[in-house]
């Protein structure tokens, strides 16, 4: 079953993952018959995705549904873990269901323990404003990430200028990778 559970405080990193894995599944012919975008902070949203997810994709490529704001690893009301529990083994392999949640999945509920069994999970989570080893692992990430190469002193100096902003980050490994060219992003750029 393709389903996905994306969760952390690292929008733009989480976002970036959600626009790889649309490029990936959904035809760009089909994108507005096979993408649907919905809300999950609106319990009829968060069913709407269910009932979407099981839906065969149309044309060719697959069918994406997306749920911001899922509530299915949080506060999940009753009736919804009830439309989970049923849907989860009736979305097709053509269908992909991705939860997007920006804070960690509650491991006590019964609906996160069903989705951790069927999803692919990843974790999105930018480093403590303290955790200097941490936002240089984040630099160094976020370049692979956009397909930079990165010296270690430059992923330093940007760690200590920029911090845990990650939007800030990858607009400035931009404006570098520009200056830079094809060269390895260095301390003096």
């Amino acid at each position: 079953m393709p389903i996905h559970l994306y969760w952390g405080d690292d929008a733009s990193a989480r976002e970036r993952a959600v626009q790889e894995l649309i490029d990936a599944v959904v035809e760009p012919a089909w994108i507005s018959l096979n993408l649907s975008r919905l809300d999950g902070s609106s319990a009829e949203q968060a069913s709407q995705a269910l009932t979407e997810a099981r839906t065969a994709a149309f044309g060719s490529g697959g069918r994406l549904v997306l749920l911001q704001r899922s509530p299915f690893c949080e506060r999940c009301p009753s009736e919804l873990a009830e439309q989970l529990d049923a849907a989860l083994p009736l979305i097709p392999e053509s269908s992909h269901l991705l939860l997007v949640s920006s804070s960690k999945p509650d491991a006590r509920l019964k609906t996160t323990k069903a989705l951790r069994k069927a999803a692919t999970e990843k974790s999105f989570q930018l480093p403590a404003i303290w955790d200097g080893a941490g936002q240089v692992e984040l630099v160094q990430r976020t370049a692979k990430e956009l397909g930079l190469s990165l010296e270690r002193e430059a992923a330093q100096l940007l760690a200590e200028t920029i911090g845990s902003n990650s939007t800030r980050l990858a607009s400035e490994l931009e404006k570098l990778s520009l200056y830079c060219g094809d060269a390895a992003i260095n301390a003096k750029a």
